[in-house]
């Protein structure tokens, strides 16, 4: 069973490519998430939990489903990330999450994904997006493949800052650069309801039919990206910038 988080489409691609390879399901968290639920799941195959990497680690509130979560059947669970740059010291916090639920780690890899964060997108970024995308396919059908067969997953070798990256930089991202204050609305805005139904971490709800960010935001800036009028900013760092929502092109390259 694939397990997956999503903003704005990526990990739910790698999911749907993985359990297609697998003959296996793809399960959303994203609606767990954002009713706040505990969740329980049973699977005679391997568990397999995607996720973006937020900060060089998997998002604060991903791994706190993950704490909550049962899992019946198999004990083995495999980690799969999805990411711009590097995952950083992100495979030992999933050891450690592994080991503290009785499982068995089965693995962790991951995948280079485009860019959705919102210093890193610009206009015209859907051609190297499709190509970034294309060819994450061979090296998801080589994960696949390494868990169809019980095999260790690829792992890229990490920075020599990357305890460093996925601990007090990723502590200072969470605490400081992630603020609900540097939202800002257009008045495009024309009250489609479309980011708050979206958002996971339930920071949004209109009031007088706009959109209202509370102190929940996670990150994931999926209300930036998925209104149609693109009217959401963050600050003026994405005035000018193009909005990405993930594209499948599987059959492309079948």
């Amino acid at each position: 069973m694939i397990l997956y988080f999503s903003g704005t489409g990526n990990s739910k691609y790698v999911a749907d490519f993985l359990a297609d390879k697998l003959s296996d399901c793809a399960v959303s968290l994203n609606e767990i998430l954002k009713n706040k639920l505990e969740p329980s799941f049973e699977s005679e195959k391997p568990f397999v939990w995607v996720a973006p990497i937020y900060a060089w680690r998997f998002p604060k509130n991903v791994d706190k489903l993950f704490e909550k979560t049962v899992f019946k059947g198999s004990k083995k669970i495999y980690f799969v990330a999805t990411m711009g740059g590097d995952s950083g010291n992100c495979i030992e916090f999933c050891k450690k999450m592994t080991k503290e639920k009785g499982l068995d780690f089965g693995g962790f890899a991951d995948v280079i994904m485009p860019d959705n964060y919102y210093g890193g997108f610009e206009k015209g970024y859907e051609s190297t997006a499709k190509e970034i995308i294309k060819a994450s396919h061979p090296v998801l059908s080589k994960i696949a493949a390494a868990i169809n067969g019980g095999s260790p997953l690829l792992i890229r070798e990490k920075s020599s800052m990357a305890k460093l990256k996925s601990g007090f930089v990723n502590y200072g991202f969470s605490k400081f650069m992630i603020a609900n204050t540097k939202f800002t609305l257009t008045s495009s805005c024309n009250s489609c309801g479309i980011c708050e139904k979206n958002c996971p971490a339930n920071n949004i709800s209109l009031k007088s039919g706009k959109p209202v960010f509370e102190k929940n935001c996670m990150g994931c800036y999926s209300c930036i990206h998925r209104c149609p009028q693109k009217a959401i900013n963050f600050g003026k760092k994405t005035e000018n910038k193009g909005r990405y929502i993930c594209v499948d092109y599987r059959r492309e390259t079948e």
